[in-house]
């Protein structure tokens, strides 16, 4: 007997290890696993405390759409239920004061356009609130319950007897004829109110040409009097990017002006007792790339306020008021990660309150102001929702159990001396699988802005490249945000010069480390990434293959047909034919007579930041060159390919151009393209 139960224990332990041994079991991504991750919206706590909602979004290849579910569950992540299944939900919810309903817009099956809806959590019946022909969405529930605050886009950019005359034609009359990805319609967002109750019809608060009604930042008075907007009224708002803070009062009043900045105001915050009200604000003309400060004004009173970050040196993302109106928190981006410091209302020392290795997308605070709600994500790990007090703690597992199927490369921090002694951050994914002594080909990726940053973030296309046997390497050189303003702002009049130098510092450094072969390096990157590859491709051979995306060429035809002249404008200090030389000297065109690195074009058909004559000028010097280049056209894409049936095949031709000119496999497209 006891024999038995000794070969019996025996079987039950390999058993169980075998089952655990299962259980790690884990495998490489591939091209097929990007949709598998799930996108959450911002958290939303319910007035009182006890509840968080939030959306998950995903794509859905059947229906081919993306697709978003309301998500509620406990304060202490308890109690998780999806609420909607069968709406297309398009906004962030929000919570009516007593904290039994829901607001949101969705698409019906019967809806051409999103209306807003709102669910009532203890019957849980769902109830269209609005049925406006040009849609309804963004829902915003006032502080006393009454008023559903939200945005339409209304308007046409001809009269009816105007557009019979001109068919197909258009007629343009000022600068702002597209943006970024699509033709001025004449469509404008306007804010609309109505009663939470349905009992009358919307109520239109803003009116008049101007352009960024609101940039969804809307927000409404703790008295439910007033709302503050974002807007562009300027008499050139076509060709300026210098917003303001506005106030309409509720149901009906005469808009008046808050801010007079000459740069950009944005993110309108009431503090909880009424009495103030922040926003953050840039004070350069048309330079949207500054670092943004938080600003606190009286909320009777106009004019600039008390700028209370800007000894900071940094990016203000976003802030939050304290629930008692005496601190303001905010999140900014250091050298590629994310922290929340405080700062008193009247202004005074900062101190720190979420600090750590990681990249925080959304954040909330809880109404007796202890407790963090954050979307949370690193080098490891997709967000999922967490609180913070003190301490962290997970509250969702959605993209954690995914993620637990496959290997996932750490990011290893580098720090590499530049020409002029700066040392300029960046950072390594090693290939699954590594082993010491090996030599690896290496992809060097360059993000755009160009004041932009590059975070430890997990990406799945780096995921996608380390899976494959490539070293990933990527960093934030001159022009990057995280660093300070003058960090950022060395790129001025000079895009191609210490930007350049420091990211091939950062090749540099990495070299050192004796695994990547050197004769097998790879570079890409997008829209002003785009641009560098570029300028690289015309400046040196070290690169075997190289991947432009979005990118800009030529810096005359760039200035003559974006959608935002004055950014050239700012960073050159002048018009194509006020700096023509400078205009030539940074244009990657200029350069083609050096061009030998194999190059991939790629670039969307409704690209209206950088257009498609931009790629189009670059593959015909690439082919004139008689360099091996082609050119990846993508049909209903803009700025970028961001469409998820489109972006598959778009990973697909990355590694098939990469694994040809840097592992010497065979390019099954440049195979198809061939065959006749």
């Amino acid at each position: 007997m006891k024999k038995r139960l000794k070969i019996l224990f025996i079987l039950m332990i390999f058993f169980i290890g075998t089952l655990t041994l299962a259980g790690e079991e884990k495998r490489v991504v591939t091209v097929d696993d990007m949709h598998s991750f799930k996108k959450f919206g911002p958290p939303v706590i319910s007035p009182d405390g006890l509840k968080i909602a939030y959306t998950v979004g995903f794509y859905c290849p059947v229906k081919k759409k993306k697709i978003g579910d309301i998500h509620i569950m406990d304060i202490n992540g308890n109690n998780k239920r999806k609420l909607t299944s069968h709406l297309e939900v398009e906004s962030i919810p929000t919570w009516n004061p007593d904290s039994d309903k829901l607001a949101f817009s969705a698409k019906g099956k019967k809806d051409k356009k999103e209306q807003v809806y709102i669910i009532n959590l203890r019957k849980g019946k769902v109830k269209r609130l609005t049925r406006l022909k040009s849609g309804a969405r963004d829902p915003l529930w006032s502080p006393d319950g009454k008023w559903i605050a939200f945005y339409s886009s209304v308007g046409q950019l001809y009269t009816e007897e105007f557009r019979k005359e001109l068919g197909k034609v258009r007629f343009i009359t000022h600068l702002r004829y597209y943006h970024l990805r699509d033709w001025d319609d004449g469509k404008r967002k306007r804010i609309y109110v109505v009663p939470a109750d349905g009992s009358k019809q919307p109520i239109r608060l803003t009116d008049g040409e101007c352009a960024d009604e609101g940039d969804s930042e809307m927000t409404w008075s703790p008295d439910s009097s007033e709302i503050a907007f974002v807007s562009n009224r300027s008499k050139e708002w076509w060709n300026n990017i210098n917003t303001d803070i506005y106030t309409v009062p509720v149901p009906e009043g005469k808009i008046k002006q808050v801010t007079r900045n000459n740069g950009p105001d944005h993110s309108p915050a009431y503090s909880p007792d009424g009495k103030h009200l922040a926003f953050r604000s840039i004070f350069t003309y048309n330079y949207e790339s500054e670092h943004y400060k938080v600003v606190v004004a009286g909320r009777s009173r106009e004019g600039r306020g008390i700028s209370l970050t800007a000894k900071l040196d940094r990016n203000v993302r976003s802030f939050r008021w304290s629930p008692d109106s005496r601190d303001i928190y905010f999140l900014f981006g250091t050298e590629g990660i994310h922290h929340v410091k405080a700062v008193p209302t009247a202004g005074g020392e900062f101190r720190d309150v979420m600090t750590g290795r990681h990249v925080i997308s959304g954040w909330a605070i809880t109404p007796d102001g202890r407790t963090f709600i954050v979307n949370k994500k690193d080098d490891a790990n997709e967000e999922d929702l967490f609180a913070y007090n003190s301490g962290w703690k997970k509250l969702t597992t959605i993209n954690e159990t995914i993620m637990k199927q496959f290997h996932i490369q750490p990011v290893e921090e580098i720090w590499a001396a530049s020409v002029d002694g700066v040392k300029v951050h960046g950072w390594i994914i090693k290939p699954v699988g590594f082993e010491v002594g090996k030599k690896y080909p290496m992809i060097l990726s360059i993000h755009g802005g160009p004041h932009g940053m590059s975070t430890i973030a997990y990406r799945f296309y780096f995921q996608l490249f380390a899976a494959n046997g490539f070293v990933v390497v990527y960093s934030n050189p001159r022009a990057s945000l995280g660093y300070g303003e003058k960090f950022s702002r060395r790129i001025w009049e000079d895009w191609g010069g210490l930007c350049y130098k420091d990211l091939l510092g950062v090749v540099d450094e990495v070299l050192k480390k004796g695994y990547v072969d050197e004769k097998k390096l790879g570079v890409m990157g997008g829209s002003f990434g785009g641009y560098m590859t570029n300028w690289i491709v015309g400046h040196t051979d070290r690169f075997s293959a190289a991947v432009t995306v979005a990118g800009i060429s030529n810096l005359t035809s760039f200035y003559g047909t974006t959608d935002e002249q004055f950014f050239p404008e700012a960073e050159f200090k002048g018009m194509p034919w006020e700096k023509k030389e400078l205009y030539i000297q940074q244009s990657p065109i200029w350069y083609a007579a050096n061009f030998k690195t194999p190059t991939m074009v790629i670039h969307g058909q409704y690209d209206f930041r950088v257009r498609t004559e931009q790629a189009e000028q670059m593959f015909t010097a690439l082919q004139k060159q008689k360099v091996p280049s082609v050119y990846a056209w993508f049909p209903d894409e803009g700025h970028g390919v961001r469409k998820p049936v489109q972006r598959k095949l778009y990973f697909k031709l990355l590694m098939d151009w990469f694994n040809h000119y840097l592992r010497g496999r065979p390019s099954r497209y440049l195979e198809m393209a061939a065959k006749k």
